[in-house]
């Protein structure tokens, strides 16, 4: 399940052998771990990415993207042609380096459905590999959520109006969670993450409590809405 969008990209060669000029559309999410990824590509910024349907780029430049973390945005700017060691590894990820001339705000038209699963499949994707797993109901505010990991997909997360104690992922010790990632399933309860952030609305998510990335938890969610 991929976070993200369909692009719109436009690709002219540059007159610097060095460049390619691109036109994307996206939608901006976090990286993970931010000092990893400069010294790994040698990037003087690396804690936001832009994400559309064929891929993402880690995004350079002078402008302040967490303004636009969540958001769809249109981007011009310029691709960094990088040597052959870096474009294996580039490629593992899934992700080039975009070097932003200019970003903006986009119609959300434009960012269109990528994620594809409605709430039938989501529960039938649980039931065939989660078969034990029982349908919950949580509440609380939502917030954004630093990925671990720039293609780990954890975007969002429940700051829990009643924290709860688990023994998660197969360890013997019980942990107190305040807060959970959820996951997004579909376009629409991305509108609705987005909206629920914005104007800090109380919400209640059903869904199933599952294992996560590195011991971690998250909620397979079905529903959102306001509380």
């Amino acid at each position: 399940m991929i976070f993200g969008s369909t692009p719109i990209e436009r690709n002219e060669r540059h007159q610097s052998i060095d460049t390619t000029i691109v036109f994307i559309s996206g939608i901006i999410q976090s990286t993970g771990p931010e000092v990893y990824y400069q010294e790994r590509f040698n990037l003087k910024q690396a804690a936001y990415q832009i994400v559309t349907d064929s891929g993402g780029y880690f995004l350079e430049g002078s402008q302040d993207f967490s303004d636009y973390w969540g958001s769809c945005v249109e981007i011009t700017g310029a691709t960094r042609i990088i040597s052959d060691s870096i474009k294996l590894r580039d490629h593992f990820l899934g992700r080039q380096v975009l070097e932003v001339s200019s970003i903006k705000y986009s119609d959300v038209r434009i960012c269109p459905n990528q994620w594809g699963a409605e709430e039938n499949e989501a529960k039938a994707y649980v039931q065939k590999y989660y078969p034990h797993a029982k349908l919950e109901t949580f509440s609380g505010s939502l917030e954004r959520s630093t990925r671990p990991f720039v293609d780990i997909t954890y975007d969002y997360q429940l700051s829990l109006d009643k924290p709860f104690w688990d023994t998660c992922c197969e360890s013997e010790d019980s942990t107190e969670f305040k807060s959970i990632v959820v996951s997004c399933s579909n376009y629409a309860m991305y509108m609705d993450y987005e909206r629920f952030i914005k104007d800090t609305i109380q919400v209640e998510i059903s869904g199933y409590r599952l294992s996560g990335y590195q011991h971690s938890l998250l909620i397979h969610t079905l529903t959102v809405k306001e509380k």
